[in-house]
């Protein structure tokens, strides 16, 4: 798929997939966390990778587990809040918060990482409601 850019410019959509780290809310009616949004530049792919509260204190936990369950290297800052990869075509584009709710069928992304910054929000609610993770759901982006 392309998307037109200003100029008249093309380029390829990134292919959008989603990790949800166990446990996950998948009993519970209402469940929140944290999640971070990653960049593999080499196949322009785009992940988004979603922790419960209980299981991630930082976006930087989510990041090093997404990474270590590929068998790829990086590090933690001296804080323990900041996760660096070590590979050229990976990037953590930014993070923010979500809660959803299964009575009402919602998921609902806000906020910014402290550390990354704020995710890129274009196509994320689409991608949302056609995972299998959140299949089903509604999802919406609250403005950053």
């Amino acid at each position: 798929m392309k998307a037109a850019l200003a100029g008249g410019d093309q380029r390829a959509a990134m292919q959008t997939t989603v990790t949800l780290f166990s446990p996950a809310p998948g009993g519970a009616e209402e469940a929140a966390g944290k999640f971070v949004q990653i960049a593999d530049d080499s196949n322009d792919r785009v992940y988004l990778v979603f922790a419960p509260k209980s299981l991630c204190t930082y976006h930087a936990h989510i990041a090093e587990r997404f990474f270590a369950s590929r068998g790829i290297r990086g590090r933690f800052n001296s804080r323990m809040d900041r996760y660096e990869v070590a590979h050229p075509s990976w990037r953590i584009v930014g993070g923010g918060h979500w809660s959803m709710d299964r009575t009402t069928g919602r998921i609902e992304l806000a906020g910014r990482s402290m550390v990354y910054g704020p995710f890129e929000r274009t196509g994320v609610a689409a991608a949302l409601e056609a995972s299998d993770a959140f299949f089903g759901m509604s999802a919406s982006v609250l403005p950053g």
